[in-house]
């Protein structure tokens, strides 16, 4: 009985002085120092994406749409696991009332909700791709029975039910202990029960081991594995048909399937690469669900013993560590879009250089002069506000230009911009009108009186 008891304490571990004082250290930096600092770059990183991704341009693939839903749910987690992680290692609101009410109701229990959201949301988008590349039938049938906002809301609607279903035990997790002078956060009395920490304890080899560790690592491997070689094929192929063509002297046909097949390579670039990104930065905390399925008989021996189960130092080090590279995972999408999607940079570019410069030199595009209404009409070039040549319609300005201008300037100012430019155009339009009759009377009147 006492060599029982021996062993099972051995097994459970203890937190002596040394070991408090190295994990203590090592959780301060990485679910602190570093998880705050990660997390404040990919505030910014996500709130860029939303915003390029958002644009006119942009926002017409339903890919894009989707990987806008994925960047909302990264903003949510990062804004929810900052004050998880880092507030209490800083003491940050440690006794308020009002945060620690936040905090058991809204960001504790949101925090593994919008991580599984992400996950699953990644998995959402490698499906999307997988039917673009290897369902090319079922995939177009779809965009041409459903809407757009359809296509979406049947990827993400499913993703936010099944997140909030899978987690609804966190939300019961926590209950706040009122006093005088501040109010404190407990565990709740359900969760310290010794019957429902033991099926959750086993629940925890289905959730989240299974639900976001496993299973969902499983099949983007899978799925992507599938877009990988779907695409080298429908390359071969395409190329196999190229030559073909030009074989028999018809180049031109094999243009729109080049692009077309560019498209597609570009799209699986960006997807693999944050699937990529999801696999590393997702691995150790995978591992760390496995362990502790492999521990959880000597976790169950304890809580049954002795009350209680302190896990080896190196599991506590790996969880900081695990916590940091998954705020990473959620933070680096960003540099994914920069580096695959040459669209992406354009649209950050423009974005960019409108944002230093301003609305001021922004309004009028760089191809057309400053007009003044003091400004002789002969000292207006013809070419800068791209009149026709003789025997063509009126006066129009380029299409490209009006829709670069609509990209950097506030609507207000550029329909202000608008109306005056036009208006001066109208101006100079009906004067040229003008010259051109009077000059064509002038020449018929000469030749009448030389008949």
């Amino acid at each position: 009985m006492n060599d029982t008891f021996f062993n099972v304490s051995e097994r459970c571990g203890s937190m002596d002085e040394d070991y408090f004082n190295v994990w203590s250290t090592w959780q301060w930096w990485c679910e602190g120092v570093l998880f705050t600092g990660v997390g404040i770059i990919g505030l910014v990183a996500n709130l860029v994406s939303i915003v390029v991704l958002s644009t006119q341009d942009m926002r017409k693939h339903t890919f894009n749409q989707l990987l806008i839903a994925l960047a909302i749910f990264d903003l949510l987690f990062i804004l929810v696991s900052i004050p998880v992680y880092a507030f209490r290692l800083f003491t940050i609101f440690v006794g308020n009332q009002v945060f620690s009410l936040l905090y058991i109701y809204f960001l504790y229990p949101m925090s593994p909700v919008t991580l599984c959201a992400s996950i699953y949301m990644t998995l959402a988008i490698t499906v999307e791709r997988y039917l673009a590349v290897c369902k090319p039938i079922l995939y177009r049938n779809l965009n041409v029975t459903m809407t757009s906002t359809r296509r979406v809301a049947l990827y993400v609607t499913p993703v936010c039910i099944v997140s909030i279903c899978l987690n609804i035990p966190k939300f019961m997790e926590n209950q706040a202990h009122s006093t005088d002078n501040s109010t404190e956060i407990q565990v709740s009395d359900m969760r310290i029960n010794p019957t429902f920490m033991l099926y959750y304890t086993i629940s925890q080899i289905f959730h989240p081991t299974l639900t976001t560790g496993i299973l969902p690592m499983a099949a983007l491997i899978f799925l992507n594995t599938s877009i990988f070689l779907g695409i080298r094929k429908t390359q071969l192929h395409r190329r196999i048909r190229a030559s073909n063509s030009l074989a028999h002297g018809n180049s031109s046909s094999s243009e729109p399937r080049t692009s077309l097949s560019s498209s597609e390579t570009n799209l699986a670039v960006i997807l693999i690469g944050i699937v990529i990104m999801h696999v590393i930065c997702h691995t150790l905390r995978v591992f760390l669900a496995a362990l502790a399925l492999h521990f959880i008989k000597d976790t169950l021996d304890c809580m049954q013993h002795k009350g209680e189960y302190v896990p080896p130092l190196w599991t506590m080090c790996a969880e900081s560590l695990s916590s940091l590279m998954i705020m990473i995972s959620f933070s680096g999408n960003f540099l994914i879009y920069c580096s695959a999607s040459k669209h992406f940079k354009a649209v950050l570019t423009r974005f960019c250089s409108y944002c230093r410069s301003g609305t001021s030199r922004a309004e009028v595009p760089p191809s057309l002069p400053l007009i003044n209404r003091n400004s002789p009409l002969v000292s207006i070039p013809l070419s800068a506000i791209k009149l026709e040549e003789e025997g063509q319609r009126g006066p129009e300005i380029e299409a490209s230009n009006i829709e670069n201008t609509s990209s950097v300037v506030e609507a207000k100012a550029l329909k202000r911009k608008k109306r005056r430019f036009h208006s001066l155009l109208d101006t100079i339009r009906r004067k040229k009108q003008r010259n051109d009759r009077n000059m064509y009377g002038k020449t018929d009147l000469n030749n009448t009186i030389g008949d």
